[in-house]
């Protein structure tokens, strides 16, 4: 007796994410998935992660025959590929040989995003709790090394950026920094807003740190405020919190003088920027020099995608790298 299996076809208004622990941790997917149908928009999103993968070995699973990560850039449709490094390397000097090598491979990334009809966004992820351990010089504490990762990771956008083809950033990072801020000197106690963010290792998030990431998401996609939305990823009160503040990083600027620009423009959660005389959305300034959990993905053409099942994405913590 054969078995029939089929997975769903990637549509034009599909998502996929490709990180590594900070993704997979207390399903991040699936919490943006269920955040953007609480807002009642239909987008599905899929995910290829594994424990402290850097963006060099994304590139390296798509190229080399990996059946999942070839398989979701082999003919697939998304609408956006979503683009997550090792929690260190965003920070680190463009001299260090990680940060080199995490530079080229966006510029690859971005080119299978754009073979893939895709946009490409950075997840600007959050600094370690108590700064990094490891690298106590340049990552002595949160503020220092989140100012470090968002250099980072605008440096990532405006690398692959072109004029016709924007990447884009989406700001979970300085949504941890608004809530640090929000708790003052209090920050580091054990009962503080920003505290509850993280796992107890101080680096990977909490529920409430997940669900800070699926609100920033989903207002940085959607161009919509996240207040009020029934997602039930934590209880009502972190939530409404949790919500206003992935509002005010996003869509009232309040992203530590980043100055971010979305895809949406000035026409945000669907209003007609032709029927209000507003601008089309501006695109980041480019560099000079033109750069050219996981769900069930589809193989190039539906007919045969129905008899395929790829397996699901290896989960596994992060273990400690670069230290």
């Amino acid at each position: 007796m054969w078995l029939l299996i089929v997975c769903t076809i990637a549509s034009a208004s599909d998502l996929v994410m490709l990180g590594n622990s900070y993704t997979f941790y207390n399903d991040l997917p699936a919490a943006l998935q269920q955040t953007l149908r609480a807002g009642e928009h239909a987008d599905s999103v899929a995910s290829l992660t594994a424990g402290g993968l850097k963006l060099p070995d994304h590139v390296s699973r798509i190229e080399t025959g990996n059946a999942q990560w070839q398989g979701a850039f082999d003919g697939d449709t998304w609408s956006t590929v979503i683009l997550q490094d090792q929690s260190q390397i965003p920070g680190f000097p463009e001299s260090s040989p990680e940060k080199a090598a995490s530079l080229e491979a966006a510029t690859t990334l971005n080119g299978h995003a754009r073979d893939a009809g895709a946009d490409t966004l950075f997840f600007l992820t959050w600094g370690r709790r108590d700064g990094d351990a490891g690298n106590t010089a340049r990552y002595p504490d949160f503020p220092t090394m989140q100012n470090h990762l968002d250099e980072g990771y605008i440096a990532y956008r405006d690398r692959v950026s072109t004029p016709t083809r924007p990447a884009w950033v989406a700001p979970v990072g300085p949504a941890f920094r608004k809530v640090y801020e929000d708790d003052g000197a209090d920050a580091l106690s054990t009962d503080s807003q920003f505290y509850a963010l993280y796992s107890t290792d101080g680096s990977h998030p909490s529920a409430a740190g997940t669900a800070l990431a699926a609100y920033v998401f989903y207002a940085t996609l959607t161009g919509c405020d996240p207040t009020g939305l029934d997602s039930k990823l934590v209880d009502t009160v972190t939530g409404a919190y949790l919500q206003g503040v992935a509002k005010s990083v996003v869509l009232d600027g309040e992203d530590g003088g980043l100055g971010l620009k979305y895809a949406w423009g000035d026409s945000p959660c669907g209003s007609d920027p032709e029927s209000s005389g507003e601008d089309s959305p501006e695109a980041p300034e480019a560099p000079a020099v033109d750069a050219a959990s996981c769900g069930c993905l589809t193989a190039p053409s539906p007919l045969s995608v129905a008899w395929l099942l790829l397996p699901i994405a290896l989960r596994r913590r992060e273990a400690p790298r670069l230290r």
